[in-house]
């Protein structure tokens, strides 16, 4: 996902797009859920203030109120994509510990 807010102004309403990486995806309406906890995560560990949000096939828009700091915005989108990423990741089946024949 990458995240086009041009002038950060920590501390101010702010209108952010975050976008998938592949276009045309329906990650995040398939994942819904995946998104929610994932952002409901992000909230717990850095308060953050929405005023408002909507969630399309591979991007959303955001209206954000964030606390004054010069790492507020980063670290709150950083850790929701991670979460995020992790949640919906392809989940691979443990290997045996027995070796091949």
């Amino acid at each position: 996902m990458s995240l086009m807010d041009r002038f950060p102004l920590p501390g101010q309403t702010r209108f952010f797009t975050l976008r998938l990486a592949r276009v045309g995806s329906r990650l995040l309406v398939d994942h819904i859920a995946d998104l929610r906890a994932a952002w409901a995560a992000m909230v717990a560990d850095h308060p953050t203030v929405c005023g408002a949000m909507v969630v399309l096939p591979d991007h959303l828009h955001a209206v954000l109120t964030l606390p004054p700091g010069p790492r507020a915005v980063s670290v709150r989108w950083s850790q929701l994509r991670r979460d995020f990423a992790g949640r919906v990741a392809p989940r691979r089946p443990k290997q045996s510990g027995s070796p091949r024949s």
